[in-house]
Formats: C-alpha cells, structure tokens, sequence
C-alpha cells in the first residue's frame, strides 16, 4: 500500500468513527435506550421479558417528545425470507400485547430493519418489542423494558 492509500483509508476509518460516536451521542440525548433481542424469551405482557437467549439483533427504544414511543427494530440471523409480526408493548398496562403492529421480511440471511412507533398512552412508565412465534424462533422480545414518557 501507499502513503496516499493508507492516510485515505486512516481518513474514512476517523470519518466512520465520529459518524457512529454522534449516533451514540444523539440516542443519549433523547433517552434512547439499545437493548437486546431474546430467543424463547420468557416474561409477561406488563413487564416484558426477563431473559431468553441472545440473538444478536436489538431494538432501540425511545420517546420522541412529542407524545409518541418509537422502537428501530433490527432482526439479525434469523429465519432467512420470512415475514416477522411485531408489537410495540407499552408497560405496565400491557397494551396490544400479542399484537400485530408492524411486519419485517428478512433478506437471505436472515436480517432485517423496522421502525414503529405509536402515542405514548397515559400511565406508560415503560415499553418493549415482541417478534411474534415464528417457524423455529419461538418468542423474540427486548429485553429489559426500557423506560419511556
């Protein structure tokens, strides 16, 4: 390699770096939370789930601010070319628990990306994503409810 290819490769690494930091930095600042997504989850509709397997994808969850919660759903390694249900859960009430909000087809290998996002209903202290039973997946839940409003 030379010079001119390594300090242009130096540069996009740095450029990578700071992009992913003001990401991190954004989703604090509006109380933001990443949490993990479990395989044969096991927990209840007013709490979430209280452990499972980890999956490797993971769900960001948040308020907005303006009276909506909001969850970015990221599927990785799962059933490859299939459609997913989910259900953004408000707690403690349970709300639309076993739901279908939302759908997510993954790609051949298995991932794939939602957005959801609903009101913020009275008395919600907190809220979590449920992927609904699916071919040999079972249950795939955040974990643990994350605090919104």
């Amino acid at each position: 390699m030379n010079r001119f290819t390594i300090r242009r490769f130096l540069a996009i690494c740095t450029v990578g770096a700071l992009v992913a930091l003001s990401a991190a930095a954004i989703a604090q600042a509006n109380g933001a939370t990443k949490v993990n997504l479990l395989k044969d989850s096991f927990g209840n509709c007013g709490t979430g789930a209280n452990g499972g397997t980890p999956t490797g994808g993971f769900a960001i969850i948040h308020s907005d601010g303006a009276g909506n919660v909001i969850a970015e759903v990221s599927l990785k390694g799962a059933q490859p070319n299939h459609t997913y249900t989910l259900d953004l859960v408000q707690t403690p009430s349970g709300e639309s628990c076993f739901g279908s909000e939302a759908t997510l087809t993954t790609n051949i290998d298995g991932n794939g990306n939602v957005n959801i996002s609903e009101p913020l209903l009275p008395g919600t202290t907190g809220a979590f994503v449920l992927v609904q039973p699916s071919g040999p997946d079972g249950f795939i839940s955040s974990t643990p409810t994350v605090p919104v409003g």
